[in-house]
């Protein structure tokens, strides 16, 4: 469902932080982005299309916070393109915040909230 990879400090590489499996949640897969932190993802997002199929969509995400060092930023932007060549076909997503992913991933706020049937809610 998941990649998440990180820039080792030691050796200067990209390696692999954590993998999740294919049952997984966007929410397990945004509570492993950190709030300091800068990372890069892979995330299979499936969701179900206007005429009931289930679809997929594989997102490439750059995570870079507001309040990642200035240092990480520079080191993730870089290092991106490296990454990014061995990974065809995927839709590129940069964000700093989880709204951002949200947006970016295509997720009506409305239906991940709590419906209570209330017409005030439509």
């Amino acid at each position: 469902k998941y990649v998440v990879f990180k820039i080792d400090l030691e050796s200067e590489a990209i390696v692999v932080e954590s993998a999740g499996p294919k049952k997984a949640t966007l929410e397990t897969f945004k509570a492993l982005l950190p709030y300091t932190e800068c990372r890069y993802a892979v995330y299979d997002h499936e969701y179900k299309t206007v005429d009931g199929r289930i679809a997929d969509k594989l997102f490439f995400l750059s995570w870079m916070p507001h309040n990642a060092t200035p240092h990480a930023k520079m080191a993730y932007a870089s290092g991106k393109a490296m990454l990014r060549q061995v990974l065809e076909g995927v839709l590129d997503v940069n964000c700093a915040d989880v709204d951002e992913l949200n947006a970016a991933f295509g997720i009506d706020e409305a239906l991940v909230s709590d419906d209570d049937g209330n017409p005030d809610d439509w």
